[in-house]
């Protein structure tokens, strides 16, 4: 049977566009409307919210129980950090503010069993609780995870030829806020200098033959914008954007409503 990471793999290999979001409340109630409503993936964000691995765990559950691949951003480049995520069965793990080389070793190493890495063995989820032969596992668990790197500072960028030699790196993501920031112009993501290194990124990427993907709030001109750039994929704006711009348009509208009717 196909795995869930594999179908976002095949769309990469036919060179088809696909998009997702990012989860920061903690009910996976969210996560369900998410990927029913056609979301490919869910991008479960650890570094900007209060989720914690408990809460994780759950929003990855939801998220499995639709068949729908599930990745985590944790809160910074540690092994440490990365193990415990590792072992509730993700389909992918995304590190934050990768900057050289030896961040990027950092990060693919933390995800593969000696003698390629360093991570521990102590598979819970990921294992099925004992469920699956563990020898089965162990041959498959280097290759079962996307390692995703955060193309978020020009330091990344100056180092990008080096980084993409690492053996392993899985995907890159584009962030534009940071990418911004680390230049002194932060928030003008639209800004020339901005997007001259973003096209600098995925053109890299692409001679690399490494899927290249950007994390933006939801605009379909923006969106138009990124994909005739050459992304592979994007995460679009997440439930607490959503939301909020759900809330305002609502109570603009009727506010709107009730003056007219004023008149």
């Amino acid at each position: 049977m196909i795995s869930n990471l594999e179908k976002l793999k095949n769309k990469i290999k036919n060179k088809e566009f696909f998009f997702g979001s990012s989860v920061n409340l903690t009910d996976p109630t969210v996560v369900e409307i998410f990927c029913e409503a056609g979301f490919e993936f869910i991008w479960i964000e650890m570094e900007h919210s209060s989720i914690d691995k408990n809460i994780a765990q759950t929003l990855i559950m939801a998220a499995k129980a639709t068949g729908t691949p599930v990745f985590v951003r944790v809160s910074d480049n540690n092994p440490a950090i990365a193990k415990p995520v590792l072992e509730m069965g993700i389909d992918g793990i995304i590190f934050p503010l990768v900057k050289t080389v030896e961040d990027a070793q950092l990060a693919v190493k933390s995800c593969k069993y000696p003698p390629e890495g360093i991570r521990g063995f102590g598979p819970r989820r990921s294992i099925k609780y004992g469920l699956m032969d563990k020898f089965d596992y162990i041959k498959n668990a280097d290759s079962s995870i996307w390692v995703i790197l955060m193309i978020e500072h020009i330091d990344a960028v100056n180092n990008l030829d080096e980084i993409l030699k690492t053996s392993g790196i899985g995907s890159l993501i584009i962030g534009p806020h940071d990418l911004s920031g680390s230049v002194g112009i932060l928030g003008q993501v639209e800004d020339e200098k901005v997007i001259d290194l973003a096209k600098t990124v995925i053109k890299k990427a692409k001679s690399a033959n490494i899927p290249v993907g950007v994390s933006i709030p939801y605009n379909i001109e923006n969106v138009k914008k990124w994909i005739e750039r050459g992304v592979d994929f994007i995460e679009l704006s997440g439930d607490l954007n959503f939301l909020t711009s759900s809330a305002i348009n609502c109570v603009s509208s009727v506010n709107n409503l009730l003056k007219s009717m004023e008149k």
